[in-house]
């Protein structure tokens, strides 16, 4: 974690701040493969560190949040990704939430026995802008 808050950033930058790329480490994810979940939420959540002979203190408890998908499972079972994936990641909206509904006296209303009728309507897309604050490791 130390190296990725010393990464260098490309981008020329007009003051001192922008030379490096900042990961903010309490909003740290570490996406795992469902394999090795459940030592991702013990490193995150236990008290102590559990493989340890001596009952050490966990100094990775409450540093970053795990989470799961079945896609990185598909990949390889010991390949996991961590980093601050909300500034390289963005959620693009094409068509707002749309709600229309089906006016009175319509034919169906007599036909099909149907007084009301609602179409919704949503559409947006996930965009990876960069992968400046973004982590491949393998276990």
């Amino acid at each position: 974690m130390k190296l990725a808050q010393t990464q260098k950033n490309d981008s020329l930058g007009v003051n001192a701040y922008d030379d490096f790329i900042f990961i903010d480490p309490q909003s740290a994810i570490v996406l795992v493969p469902i394999d090795l979940y459940l030592e991702a939420w013990q490193m995150a959540n236990s008290a102590l560190t559990p493989e340890s002979a001596e009952n050490a203190q966990n100094f990775w408890k409450g540093r970053f949040i795990p989470l799961t998908s079945p896609f990185v499972s598909v990949r390889n079972a010991t390949t996991w990704y961590w980093g601050d994936f909300k500034q390289d990641f963005w959620w693009l909206e094409v068509w707002p939430l749309q709600v229309m509904t089906q006016g009175p006296g319509n034919e169906d209303e007599f036909k099909k026995d149907i007084k009301a009728r609602f179409k919704c309507r949503f559409y947006g897309t996930i965009a990876g802008i960069s992968t400046e604050h973004s982590y491949k490791s393998t276990t």
